[in-house]
């Protein structure tokens, strides 16, 4: 069964910085505010509720696919929360083995 891997946290925790270090190798990341960038720096105004949408797709096309994959969301929001847990619902995902990890800063200290 699929795997979702959540790194989740404030602003500025380090959350793109590190969070590849938090899943394992090869499990891509799915990252809202990249993809809002890149919708920004093209100019649109709208950029994040077309991010939103890209996202939500990216993650569907993933679930639907089977893939361990990663989302990288802001406990700043409580729609990422609501987020979350809509994907429990998904009949590929098990919540059997939840766990939380609340982090103020991720070190990466001579780990391999």
């Amino acid at each position: 069964m699929a795997k979702i891997y959540v790194i989740a946290g404030p602003p500025g925790v380090g959350k793109s910085t590190s969070g590849s270090a938090l899943v394992p190798d090869g499990i891509p990341i799915l990252d809202l505010d990249l993809i809002a960038d890149r919708y920004k720096k093209q100019g649109f105004t709208t950029y994040q509720g077309i991010a939103n949408l890209s996202f939500q797709d990216l993650v569907r096309k993933e679930l639907i696919a089977g893939r361990d994959f990663a989302i990288e969301l802001n406990l700043g929001d409580e729609q990422h929360y609501d987020y979350v847990k809509s994907l429990k619902g998904f009949s590929g995902y098990s919540a059997e083995n939840d766990q939380v990890f609340c982090l103020k800063e991720v070190r990466r200290s001579g780990v391999n």
